[in-house]
């Protein structure tokens, strides 16, 4: 159920950022955020359609591309009932003023270090390397590392992993032989990473695609955010509170290798 829930909010954040023209690269970083918030606590103590809109406002912020609170109350109210356009009144201050509060709220979470390594640069960098300038590859790997954003795959992997094996994937899906400088050396191996992480993450990247999650609609935002408002403490967290400690780990070995590839980032 939680797994479902984040993949909905993420869908929920991909379609605000595309009626906001969003970059791929914001887009990531919203997810990445949310993603980031609810390991730091879990869905059952934190409404997660507001912290979605406040993800976005912020990564509006992080990735250079500012958009106005009203704006991103706008676009959500029109995933969330597109029937019933948002009409300047007191409805659009309460949503903006909500909207602020939450951004201050994840912000304290976050510990103000909303900045998120997104591999792209990476991965762009590494095709013309490997691959010259074949475009196709490129366009691939991009959509390969979009979709990926609706699982928790980038806290648990370096960019330069999700780059190397969204471009490995891009060769053997397009059936390229991979210019590799010895007959025995992989592809990964020119980046220093594991082969063991190879295999993880492509499963996990695949697995996209042959579990992929319901189409999102409309009317399963609303009821989402109406069944959490109802539901007692007690409720929720038999719902949502999901123990997310070997995530956590996971996120902190994530951090360990990102120091060891040489990513300079701040967490």
């Amino acid at each position: 159920r939680v797994d479902l829930l984040r993949q909905h909010m993420v869908q929920f954040i991909r379609k605000m950022c595309i009626m906001l023209r969003f970059e791929a690269s914001a887009t990531a970083i919203a997810a990445a955020l949310f993603h980031r918030v609810y390991l730091a606590i879990s869905f059952a103590e934190l409404e997660p359609c507001l912290t979605s809109m406040a993800c976005v406002f912020i990564a509006s912020k992080a990735d250079d591309c500012f958009r106005k609170s009203r704006d991103v109350v706008n676009v959500a109210h029109a995933v969330m009932d597109p029937a019933n356009p948002m009409t300047i009144g007191d409805a659009l201050f309460r949503w903006k003023d909500a909207l602020l509060e939450r951004e201050q709220k994840v912000l304290r979470l976050l510990r103000f270090q909303y900045h998120v390594d997104t591999p792209y640069r990476f991965m762009y960098n590494f095709c013309l390397t490997i691959f010259g300038c074949d475009s196709s590859v490129a366009r691939l790997a991009t959509s390969i590392l979009n979709d990926s954003i609706v699982t928790t795959v980038w806290l648990e992997y370096t960019v330069v992993e999700l780059s190397c094996v969204a471009l490995n994937l891009a060769g053997v899906l397009l059936e390229l032989a991979l210019p590799m400088p010895g007959e025995s050396e992989k592809l990964w191996a020119l980046f220093g990473v594991e082969q063991r992480i190879v295999e993880e993450l492509s499963h996990r990247l695949l697995d996209v695609y042959t579990d992929p999650a319901p189409s999102l609609k409309a009317s399963s935002i609303k009821q989402s955010m109406k069944e959490w408002n109802t539901m007692t403490e007690a409720h929720r967290r038999t719902a949502f509170g999901v123990d997310v400690s070997a995530l956590s780990r996971r996120y902190q070995c994530k951090c360990e290798r990102d120091q060891e590839q040489g990513i300079l980032a701040i967490r």
